[in-house]
């Protein structure tokens, strides 16, 4: 079944007195008489009607045609139509069986480089890697369509691309720096792996000379032409913490209720430095029980 999917946006717009929108009815092409029309299920409102509407277009040939929809309100009147013109076309559902691509210019339908087209029902979903061999550096044009399993190709798809050649080159060098740039080549050195042009390595970087606060390291590479890398920016924060132990010089102990910090029963060290020791807690005053 064909069916059109509308969205309608009406006012009742009869009189300056706010009224509800009753009833709706459409037709197609031709006016059949007011009250004669297709019913539409209104829902509630108070004058302003905003709904979606299902509507089959079976029994209508393909091409152009007219949707009108008229609505009437709780007094009885109709209001004016509201026209939307239409296009049917029947679509019948087909597989694609081929595909093809071309660069730039158009070798003619089926003169293309064919691509292998995985099984489907009519939409197809697949990755390629296609060549950009024997294109010159700069922009191109890659354009690929498909055929269907009546035989009829369809339009073109366009895409713009960019080819432009790389050459290979080792990173010979690497140096980082802290905050301002000192300049290119003029960073602290960093040794470097025998590498292909990528390079995956570990350094321990000393920040003895930072203070506390936030800092920027910087690095960047050299290649075997001699040409600097931007550099990579990486923030960071410097705390310095005291990880001395301190002794132990006070402690109290109290049983049920706190009387306040410094205000519980003094414990006597024989010795402070030391990490264990047997403290001595008078409980011939406590009840038996938890």
């Amino acid at each position: 079944m064909k069916a059109l999917f509308i969205y309608i946006l009406v006012l009742s717009g009869f009189c300056c007195m706010a009224q509800s929108i009753t009833s709706a009815e459409y037709f197609f092409n031709t006016d059949p008489g007011v009250g004669n029309g297709i019913v539409l299920a209104v829902n509630a409102n108070s004058g302003q009607l905003t709904q979606s509407y299902a509507i089959s277009t079976s029994g209508l040939g393909e091409g152009f045609h007219s949707l009108y929809i008229r609505t009437k309100n709780d007094v009885g009147n109709w209001s004016l139509y509201h026209r939307q013109v239409i296009y049917v076309k029947t679509f019948t559902t087909s597989n694609i069986t081929a595909a093809e691509y071309f660069f730039n210019m158009d070798p003619g339908v089926g003169n293309g480089m064919a691509l292998a087209v995985n099984a489907n029902s009519g939409q197809l979903t697949q990755s390629y890697s296609i060549s950009s061999s024997g294109l010159s550096e700069g922009f191109h044009s890659l354009y690929i369509r498909t055929k269907n399993d009546e035989n009829n190709w369809s339009l073109y798809h366009r895409q713009v691309i960019y080819v432009k050649t790389f050459a290979t080159s080792n990173i010979t060098a690497a140096e980082y720096f802290f905050n301002t740039d000192p300049g290119v080549g003029s960073g602290i050195v960093l040794s470097i792996d025998a590498n292909s042009g990528q390079l995956t390595q570990s350094y321990s970087i000393s920040i003895s000379s930072l203070g506390e606060g936030f800092h920027s390291f910087y690095i960047r590479t050299k290649d075997t032409n001699g040409n600097w890398s931007l550099y990579h920016r990486q923030v960071f924060y410097i705390k310095d913490f005291d990880l001395t132990p301190d002794d132990v010089t006070t402690a109290e102990y109290f049983i049920d209720t706190d009387p306040g910090v410094g205000n519980g029963t003094a414990i006597v060290f024989g010795d402070a430095s030391q990490t264990t020791q047997i403290l001595n807690i008078d409980a011939t005053s406590i009840a038996e029980g938890d």
